[in-house]
């Protein structure tokens, strides 16, 4: 069984996405022969498929130029904790110059381990694992902002509230002017 996509213009100029499932028998010359003199073959309109396809990559893109306009650091975590999607502001404003990249599927404790080792959070440093553990407790239990004192001098409010299907969004916004 054999499938193709096709796309066709109706009588009113109306695209069409159809696919074509067909039996092919033999290959000759660049031509599909079937068995006797008959053709059997499926079509399927599957326009709407299309057309549904094409809106959730529109509303995707849309959500995602709306996250990357957003002026503080956004970020949003799974239910297994890994990363789905940040914006620049994020890592520019925790993460500057971090050599490892900040992709989706890397695991929150990761990213906060690959900082608090290279001293990117003052209070991480001399008890790393410590700090850890207790932004770790933050991060999986979030109540109220807390405040993360950075190494370059930056004062960062952490605001992170639970989705429904247990995972975690937070937004990052930088306070040094007001401390």
């Amino acid at each position: 069984m054999l499938n193709e996509e096709v796309i066709w213009k109706s009588k009113r100029g109306e695209l069409l996405h159809l696919l074509i499932s067909y039996v092919q028998v033999a290959y000759h010359g660049g031509h599909v022969a079937v068995s006797g003199g008959k053709r059997l073959f499926w079509l399927y309109d599957i326009t709407p498929l299309r057309r549904a396809e094409q809106a959730r990559l529109r509303s995707e893109r849309r959500l995602a130029e709306a996250i990357e306009s957003i002026s503080e650091g956004f970020v949003c975590y799974d239910g297994e904790d890994r990363l789905v999607i940040c914006n620049s502001c994020y890592r520019d404003l925790l993460y500057p110059d971090m050599e490892i990249a900040l992709t989706a599927g890397k695991t929150f404790e990761s990213i906060i381990r690959n900082a608090a080792e290279r001293g990117y959070v003052t209070d991480a440093i001399g008890r790393v694992e410590e700090w850890i553990a207790e932004r770790l407790r933050q991060h999986r239990n979030p109540g109220e902002p807390q405040v993360q004192r950075r190494n370059n001098g930056r004062w960062i409010m952490v605001s992170e509230r639970r989705t429904e299907d247990g995972g975690t969004v937070a937004v990052y916004s930088d306070i040094t002017e007001l401390k």
